[in-house]
């Protein structure tokens, strides 16, 4: 479960390391799948955020796409990837992270299920996400209530104009059958499993760092 670890939301268990179905899992001290922020290159890096298909859930490192992108073009990177997790989390992250340090050299923003939410119960460090998995039938009410107006049309509005204001390369993804909220999003299609015959595999991870290479190479012709 995700928590607060100091402002940024991040992995309940920091610099812990989690060995899961034959997966390693480490974490930074931020509670990020990656380096810490002190040991990455700020004048030569990439910043990632999304849920677990960024997070890498069931895949070793060195097999998920920021990982590979960040080896292709030859840089460091940074991992704000929170598994389940929705924009609500992600927004806070990215704009958290933009008034601390440096901007990167490229954003890539894997938008989550537009219904995910989450929140802290209790004044507890703890954040509990919600989404369309739950069993609360209050929950699903409001999923419900909510879909294309209210309370996520105005969370999707605010981020995009987020995005539209950074001043930074953005490229932006929607995994496997997830809404498509934004047309400049390049959909990403399953081609394979990842151990946990869930979430995408490697397969699909290196097209995906591929993609985003090619896509980065054609706006940035110096790469």
């Amino acid at each position: 479960m995700p928590q607060f670890n100091n402002k940024f939301i991040g992995h309940e268990h920091p610099n812990d390391s989690l060995l899961k179905q034959n997966v390693y899992y480490k974490y930074n001290n931020l509670g990020h799948r990656c380096k810490n922020v002190e040991e990455i290159n700020l004048d030569n890096y990439i910043l990632f955020a999304g849920c677990s298909h960024t997070f890498g859930e069931a895949l070793n490192v060195e097999d998920t796409y920021p990982y590979l992108t960040a080896q292709k073009l030859n840089c460091d990177y940074y991992n704000l990837g929170v598994p389940a997790t929705g924009f609500d989390v992600l927004f806070y992250n990215v704009m958290l992270w933009y008034s601390l340090y440096k901007p990167p050299k490229l954003l890539v923003i894997q938008y989550p299920d537009y219904t995910r939410f989450s929140c802290s119960v209790n004044n507890s460090p703890l954040i509990v996400p919600y989404g369309p998995w739950q069993t609360d039938k209050e929950i699903i009410e409001m999923i419900i209530r909510n879909e294309d107006k209210g309370f996520y049309s105005f969370r999707n509005t605010c981020y995009n104009q987020l995005l539209n204001n950074l001043k930074t390369p953005v490229i932006k993804l929607v995994f496997g059958q997830t809404k498509m909220i934004d047309s400049d999003a390049i959909r990403i299609h399953r081609l394979d499993y990842a151990i946990d015959d869930q979430h995408h595999g490697t397969e699909t991870h290196s097209f995906v760092a591929e993609t985003i290479f090619n896509k980065y190479a054609d706006a940035e012709p110096s790469v």
